[in-house]
């Protein structure tokens, strides 16, 4: 039935493609086709899947021809059934505390539900997120489950990456024990698409920087979350492509994703899930938003014939690794990059990488002259959304946009 649906969701995205012609713009349908597939091949019993961290390495499943998914990816296909809701409200019955991350609640309730596939490994990557990391786990434990941890170190020096190298070496010989070998030509061919996935997706995030940004609303929102689990996939390259060259040719003609342009803004770590009216108000304002930190992939190439020490560089350039430091340096940079006037920031209850790096985060933007907005959200639980709070909240952050534009030379 779950593999119907999906089979029958992507049919109808790629008539909406055909039907589009030449020229139109429809990297976003390309995606959700893409999604899709992958929604179909998830639910395919013929098919082993297998559960990741999120900083997985993906490749290695698409060299074996894997399907693979991680848990907060999976609240996105959740939502597609409109599932959410009775998915946190089943785990907040198990005694899941509403204090915890909600995508991790929903996972946890979806599961209860027999809403998400069954699968046949599980790879725990050991950061960036404890709940993550217990929730696969968990899934590991209670289902006597093939399980793998992934250990990831806090620094990214030379023994680090020695040591997450040799991880990957075991972790290959791990996939290899329970889901057979994967043939050198093939992972060779995974990791040449990954390389220019990722290249291209560098290439979108580096248009949307452009002035006037290309950019439009909710374009580039969830874009570097929906091409991790298909690295290593053409599909990965088909999404990643759509979206640079509509970026492209917008850029080329002039085109504003927003207009008029007056302020642009840096979206930090993930987006809101549920429909809501942010980003409506914002482009009403003239606010667009040009940067997405999730997107913001590494594209550092890796050698097709010999992966394992560019995998795991790849692993500990992420930014939701390491130290705060580095990922505030990063986001100065791309904020300067791309003449950033301010940052929105969502304090997603349970997230270490949200709240609790808020405070760093800010002051660091601060120093460089960019304001940024805290934003009490879950961003899955719509229950918690306070409309009117968020909105008084949105004005008075844009005022002080206003103000301080007024005041530059």
């Amino acid at each position: 039935m779950m593999r119907t649906w999906w089979a029958n969701r992507a049919r109808s995205f790629e008539r909406r493609i055909r039907e589009a012609g030449p020229g139109a713009r429809v990297a976003e349908l390309v995606r959700a086709r893409e999604v899709a597939r992958l929604g179909e091949r998830l639910f395919d019993p013929a098919r082993p899947l297998a559960w990741c961290g999120p900083l997985a390495p993906f490749e290695l499943l698409a060299a074996r021809g894997i399907a693979a998914c991680y848990p907060e990816f999976t609240v996105g296909l959740i939502a597609s059934l409109d599932g959410v809701e009775p998915a946190l409200e089943r785990a907040e019955a198990l005694g899941w505390p509403g204090e915890s991350c909600g995508f991790h609640r929903a996972v946890a309730g979806a599961e209860a539900l027999g809403m998400v596939p069954d699968p046949a490994v599980v790879i725990t990557t050991a950061g960036p997120c404890v709940g993550g990391a217990i929730l696969t786990s968990d899934l590991a434990r209670r289902r006597n489950l093939p399980w793998f941890v992934l250990e990831l170190p806090d620094t990214d020096d030379d023994r680090a990456h020695a040591f997450v190298t040799g991880q990957l070496r075991e972790l290959d010989a791990f996939l290899t024990r329970h889901l057979g070998p994967a043939e050198p030509a093939a992972l060779a061919r995974a990791v040449a698409r990954s390389n220019e996935a990722r290249a291209r997706l560098a290439e979108a995030v580096d248009l949307a920087l452009a002035r006037p940004s290309p950019a439009r609303p909710r374009q580039l929102a969830n874009l570097g979350p929906a091409v991790l689990p298909l690295l290593g996939t053409e599909a990965a390259v088909t999404v990643t492509r759509a979206f640079r060259d509509e970026l492209a040719r917008d850029r080329a003609a002039g085109v504003s994703g927003v207009e008029p342009e007056r302020f642009r803004l840096a979206w930090l770590q993930g987006r809101i899930q549920y429909r809501q009216d942010v980003e409506d108000a914002l482009a009403e304002a003239g606010a667009t938003i040009v940067f997405d930190e999730l997107n913001d992939l590494s594209a550092e190439p890796v050698d097709p014939d010999d992966p394992w020490p560019g995998l795991a560089r790849r692993i500990l350039d992420a930014h939701v690794l390491g130290s705060l430091e580095r990922r505030a340096r990063r986001l100065v940079e791309r904020c300067r990059q791309g003449a950033v006037d301010g940052a929105l920031s969502p304090c997603h209850p349970g997230c270490h990488q949200r709240t609790g790096a808020h405070g760093l985060l800010s002051q660091e933007l601060a120093r460089a002259g960019i304001p940024t907005l805290h934003l009490d959200v879950d961003c899955v639980d719509r229950r918690s959304f306070g409309r009117a709070v968020v909105r008084d909240r949105l004005d008075a952050f844009l005022e002080l946009l206003a103000t301080g534009s007024e005041a530059r030379p």
